[in-house]
């Protein structure tokens, strides 16, 4: 499966769904070790081969564990988004769910894990400290804990990692609009609605605060033989 596939499926995977939980969540990563070697893996998901990928999804990563509604493998849908993210650290859907997982239940260990949402952010940063989706859902993991800061550098790093995605550009511009960076979320936006992206959401939300400017036509080229 080629990366630009996978990375095509984000439209709506962060910030659509998400609880605001209580700031007594904050918390650091404590003794949070790095992945542990598996019997395969484990595999940077961008790239991961696919029938290993399929291996694992088959039977712990359906639409019932990524919409939290129902296990796969298990009773809990915690068990099975551990499992997947063992075996792909950055496997954007799952950490985002894991995350929603957190915030739903007002915990930072979700029923069915043994380690904390924090503990497998941080791993998935560790893992493949160049993916910037990874630094996009901590940043919006902390700036609905009311970790602002925290999260302001988190999104700077997902804005340095660029993603050629309308969907990540759209998310991103939505985060930076939390950590009060909205010429930056413009700059996202017109990257998004540039790529495709279909949701009006970011725009409107930029034109509520008197942020939105469309974005400028390029200015023409001279035509062959123009003198400068």
């Amino acid at each position: 499966m080629h990366v630009l596939s996978r990375r095509g499926r984000v439209a709506g995977w962060v910030v659509a769904g998400m609880l605001v939980a209580s700031a007594a969540m904050a918390g650091e990563h404590g003794t949070c070790q790095p992945v542990p070697a598996l019997e395969f893996g484990p595999y940077d998901y961008r790239v991961a081969p696919p029938d290993k990928l399929l291996r694992v999804e088959n039977y712990h990563f359906d639409t019932g564990v990524e919409s939290l509604t129902k296990g796969k493998s298990s009773a809990y849908v915690g068990h099975d988004l551990e499992f997947t993210l063992r075996y792909f650290p950055n496997h954007f859907r799952a950490l985002n769910a894991m995350v929603k997982l957190g915030l739903k239940q007002k915990t930072p260990t979700p029923t069915g894990t043994t380690e904390t949402v924090d503990c497998w952010v941080s791993r998935a940063i560790q893992f493949r400290p160049d993916d910037g989706l990874m630094y996009l859902i901590n940043g919006l993991w902390l700036v609905q804990r009311g970790m602002k800061a925290e999260a302001a550098e988190q999104m700077a790093k997902a804005r340095e990692l660029q993603v050629d995605s309308a969907n990540y550009q759209y998310n991103l511009g939505l985060g930076l609009l939390m950590v009060d960076k909205p010429q930056q979320a413009l700059e996202a936006a017109h990257k998004a609605y540039a790529l495709g992206h279909p949701l009006p959401g970011l725009r409107n939300k930029l034109q509520r605060i008197g942020a939105w400017r469309p974005q400028p036509e390029p200015a023409p080229e001279d035509p062959p033989g123009t003198a400068a």
